[in-house]
Order: C-alpha cells, then sequence, then structure tokens
C-alpha cells in the first residue's frame, strides 16, 4: 500500500499538459518561453484562484465564500477524523488567518501564540494539526547537513494561493495593485512553490523540495534535490523584470554545490526566457507548466 497525496489541480494539469518543469531544470534545460503575458496583472487571477477544482467554476465573490466555507467544513468535520476533538476549531481557524496573512514566511511558533493567547507547543501541535488537514504546507531548509534538515525552522505556505487570497481578502485588483507589492510576493511565492510539490508527484526523478536560507540571510525560495543529489534552485519575483541582484542566492547556490547544481531559475512576470548567468535564467510563470 502507498499513499498519494492529492493536491489541488497543478496549472499544467488545468491546461491539459504533464509537462515538468522539474525534470527540465535537473537536466539543465529550463523552458525557452516567447511572447508570455506580461506584468503582474496578467496572471493575478490565476494566482487568486488557485487549483481547486470548485473554486476554477466559480467568480471571484463566490470563491471567497467558498474557501471560507471549506476551512469551516475541514475544520469541523475532520479534526474528529484524527483524534482530536479537544482543539478549539475557532482557534485553528484564527491560526490559519494569520498564516495566511504570511504564507510562505518562516514559521515564529513565539508570534503567533502572543497573537492568539497560546503557548509556543500548542502553535506547533496545532500548525502540525493543519498539515494532517493538508491546509497548510511545511517547506524544510535545505542543508549540506542531512541532520539539520529536520530540526530547523520551516517555511509555512498555505496549501493553495487561492484559499491565502480569500482568508486575507485579496482579489486580482488588489493583487495587481502597485502599492501590494508585499501581498503580490506572498502569493506568487505560494503559488509557484505549491506548482512545484504537485509536479514533483509525477516527474521522472524523485524528489524533494526545500528552501535555502543562511546566516546571512541570503536566501533561495525553492531548493530541489533529486535522489542522486543534483540540485535546482527557484527564486520568485512579482515583477517583469529581472535584475544582477536577484539571482545573488541562485549564483551563492551554484558557488557551494559546484556541478551539482544544475539551474537555477528566477520566475518572473516578463515575457522571455532570459540567460542571467551560467546556469541560470529569469523564466516567465507560464514556463513552469508550458
Amino acid at each position: 500500500m502507498e499513499y498519494v497525496n492529492l493536491w489541488p489541480l497543478a496549472q499544467a494539469e488545468v491546461s491539459g499538459s504533464l509537462a515538468s518543469v522539474i525534470d527540465a531544470l535537473l537536466a539543465g534545460a529550463p523552458p525557452q518561453v516567447t511572447g508570455a503575458p506580461k506584468g503582474r496583472a496578467a496572471s493575478a487571477e490565476l494566482v487568486v484562484t488557485g487549483g481547486f477544482p470548485d473554486a476554477l467554476r466559480r467568480t471571484a465573490r463566490q470563491r471567497t465564500r467558498y474557501f471560507r466555507s471549506y476551512v469551516q467544513t475541514v475544520l469541523g468535520r475532520d479534526l474528529p477524523e484524527i483524534g482530536e476533538i479537544r482543539v478549539d476549531p475557532s482557534k485553528l481557524a484564527q491560526l490559519l488567518r494569520l498564516l495566511a496573512a504570511r504564507t510562505s514566511g518562516l514559521a515564529n511558533y513565539s508570534a503567533l501564540g502572543r497573537e492568539l493567547a497560546l503557548d509556543d507547543k500548542t502553535v506547533k501541535a496545532h500548525v502540525e494539526l493543519l498539515s494532517q488537514l493538508f491546509l497548510l504546507h511545511r517547506l524544510s531548509p535545505w542543508s549540506g547537513n542531512l541532520g539539520f534538515r529536520q530540526v530547523k525552522t520551516p517555511k509555512l505556505l498555505l496549501a493553495d494561493s487561492g484559499m491565502a487570497a480569500a482568508l486575507v481578502g485579496a482579489d486580482a485588483p488588489r493583487y495587481a495593485a502597485p502599492d501590494q507589492g508585499g501581498l503580490a510576493g506572498m502569493l506568487l511565492e505560494t503559488f509557484v512553490a505549491m506548482e512545484l510539490v504537485k509536479q514533483a508527484t509525477w516527474s521522472s526523478e524523485a524528489v524533494e523540495l526545500f528552501f535555502y536560507r543562511d546566516t546571512e540571510q541570503r536566501e533561495v525560495d525553492v531548493v530541489i534535490e533529486s535522489a542522486a543529489g543534483d540540485v535546482a534552485a527557484i527564486e520568485t519575483k512579482a515583477a517583469a523584470s529581472v535584475t544582477s541582484s536577484d539571482i545573488r542566492g541562485l549564483e551563492l547556490l551554484r558557488a557551494k554545490l559546484g556541478a551539482r547544481f544544475k539551474a537555477g531559475i528566477v520566475v518572473y512576470t516578463g515575457e522571455h526566457t532570459l540567460p542571467m548567468a551560467d546556469r541560470i535564467w529569469a523564466l516567465p510563470l507560464s514556463g513552469l507548466w508550458q
């Protein structure tokens, strides 16, 4: 017997493709995209809709009601099934809304506990429950030391960018607004990371997904490592252009890993796949599933 996690639909599935950007990156050959829709507004509807099949058929207003009802139903129905009858569903719902407002951020159990009037251990246990209910996904830190990956602080992502948008009250116009760069960055990073999580279930290579952050706060949003030890790395940027500063984390990993580093990309909202440096490219968002 084996377990298969049924995530919301990936964009590759929605578009009728089973392309795997993971396999392409580990082969050192990212998709060559030209003429993709340009700008944050062009992909706003995709990001705030997410991949839940029922959400795809609803208007923006209907989606918000759907996601809030879905969360309420899951917390009310499924908690007893995993043996957690004593947990207060309202506290879990509050925690999920807080995590939606900081999706793709590092777990900070102390700060969350202060806002919820709960101790750190209780918050951590609640985060575990939300993960078991497939409302939340934890991304572990990548390290050359295998033991460190299990004990370091994870990133916490809502399992679907549409759910996150609904819980924070963000629609497509708000996502695309010039003064909402922080919100757009969080939601887009969640969208991209979860697209990769889904594709990892059918990629030819057996892979694990992580993020990278060093003591100098240099980061890479997603690190993909194959069973053979090959690595591809992904940064996400909601802007339509990429500069040399956007690839510093990728260059750092390339320098650390040498030949094991197969490709690094900055997923952005521009039009074309562009070479940025040795084994590093800028890739339009649609390149993840084309």
